[in-house]
């Protein structure tokens, strides 16, 4: 619809030992089409590095506050904590959503048999 602002959306994954460079690619455009295909514009994707937790835990906590962004993509659901995600609500108002999560099926149409 003309003149409606999609909703921004932050992504965030880390590193996983051994993970190479186009696996980390692969994982970028993961986030990217999810956003493109749920109607989000995707402000921004936090990559922490092994060794370097949590400073892109805390600077993905930092943009949400700083720029109002109630949502944070992850690749895996594994790749936030409890502790993390409740931090997320808690302290930016945000809601994690998985990329690689199955929206429900629809109910299948069934036929009535007149018989």
């Amino acid at each position: 619809m003309p003149g409606c602002a999609r909703p921004a959306l932050l992504g965030y994954f880390p590193e996983i030992f051994l993970t190479t460079a186009a696996q980390q690619a692969d994982t970028r455009q993961q986030l990217t089409d999810f956003a493109a295909r749920e109607g989000y514009v995707l402000q921004s994707i936090v990559f922490e590095r092994l060794g370097a937790e949590p400073a892109a835990f805390e600077r993905l906590v930092e943009l949400a506050r700083r720029d109002n962004v109630t949502t944070v993509v992850i690749p895996r659901s594994d790749d936030l904590d409890a502790g993390q995600r409740l931090r997320l609500a808690v302290e930016a108002g945000v809601h994690v959503v998985v990329a690689g999560a199955r929206r429900p099926a629809e109910p299948a149409a069934t036929a009535v048999n007149d018989a």
